[in-house]
């Protein structure tokens, strides 16, 4: 009786000496990304749930950005100076950057997701868990050499998320001997019709047709490309389409393939299956905790981003995370295909993680 007394004392005092760990999320909770923001909540309700025994108490605060830069930056500001949050964290391009400004006024750490390094660098309490836009084109490059492909055809997203990206394998293409760009086409959101754009890039016979954009987008331009009769390859960034029959059989690259073991808790605790995104919010979420746990106490927000740059890989909920020193941590793009509408590993692409340097 008396041990069990002693347990609940100190049981009790270790409640009551635990820090609060306040973790605002600035996500597009309604709009035309709102599945995308409902996902990262959903994986980072559930990292903090499986995360397991921890020393200090963590809450999460969400707040709608609706996917606009602005909305975003009212929201960040509420999180800092009103709910005073420890953490910052955020998805893509255009809402992330609008996140930094706040960080970094209120030295608050901001955990986003996109892969321009740029300003992940120039923030000083920025991190970015993503695969970094060199990393990126660089796999690109690779995934089509494999194919032999010579003529490309690239139609991309003008914004935030994609520029710094497209750079980078405009350049990359310019050194290889074999390949070329025949067709460089860039939109701005939101259009609606390609079907001009993609019969003239038709008319250069390109050997591949890539898309880079996020959803809706890069599946209208899959669909209206079948539409004109292009017969050519078609790769990019697709992920999660409501239409799966329309890639069927294609190969492309994804950033987030989750594993059977997380789809089936998931589904355990939530009654559907994730898309995607909830691998983001997910690994997020664990970054965080694995910061924090290193210490007994709140830390100043440049020690935990020392921390979190040098945390020792783990497994995420899509393969591993690898913490470096440029302050992202980085989660390795896979090849994929869809097979009967599920998307599944390419099996011609099985080993690229550790050729390319990724993976142990």
């Amino acid at each position: 009786m008396k041990k069990l007394i002693l347990l609940l004392t100190l049981t009790l005092v270790v409640a009551l000496n635990a820090e609060v760990i306040e973790v605002g999320a600035v996500l597009p909770l309604t709009g035309e990304y709102e599945s995308s923001g409902a996902a990262m909540r959903e994986g980072m309700r559930l990292g903090l749930e499986e995360y397991g025994p921890t020393k200090h108490t963590y809450k999460l605060i969400f707040e709608d950005s609706e996917f606009s830069p602005s909305r975003a930056s009212l929201a960040a500001q509420k999180l800092a100076n009103v709910d005073k949050v420890d953490f910052l964290t955020s998805m893509w391009g255009p809402t992330a950057m609008a996140v930094c400004p706040i960080s970094d006024a209120k030295r608050v750490v901001h955990l986003a997701n996109d892969w321009d390094q740029s300003w992940t660098l120039k923030h000083p309490y920025t991190l970015n868990l993503a695969t970094p836009g060199n990393e990126y084109a660089r796999i690109t490059v690779e995934m089509l050499k494999r194919w032999g492909m010579r003529r490309i055809a690239f139609i991309h997203e003008n914004s935030a998320d994609w520029n710094s990206t497209v750079t980078f394998f405009e350049e990359a293409v310019k050194r290889e001997v074999s390949m070329e760009i025949v067709s460089d086409k860039a939109f701005n959101q939101p259009v609606r019709d390609f079907r001009m754009i993609l019969a003239e890039m038709n008319d250069t016979k390109p050997d591949v047709l890539l898309i880079w954009s996020i959803l809706p987008e890069s599946e209208i331009i899959l669909r209206q490309a079948k539409q004109i009769g292009m017969s050519c390859r078609m790769t990019g960034y697709f992920e999660d389409l409501d239409e799966k029959a329309l890639a069927e059989g294609y190969s492309f690259i994804c950033a987030n393939t989750l594993g059977d073991d997380f789809i089936r808790r998931f589904e355990k605790r939530f009654h559907r299956k994730p898309i995607s995104a909830t691998a983001v919010g997910y690994d997020q979420m664990n970054a965080i905790i694995r910061a924090c746990e290193k210490f007994d106490g709140k830390a100043e927000a440049t020690t935990i981003v020392d921390a979190m740059k040098n945390l020792p890989p783990w497994q995420g909920a899509s393969g591993e995370v690898r913490p470096r020193n440029d302050k992202f941590l980085l989660v390795p793009m896979k090849i994929v295909k869809y097979k009967n509408g599920v998307m599944v590993p390419d099996p011609d692409f099985a080993n690229l993680n550790k050729e390319m340097g990724w993976q142990n």
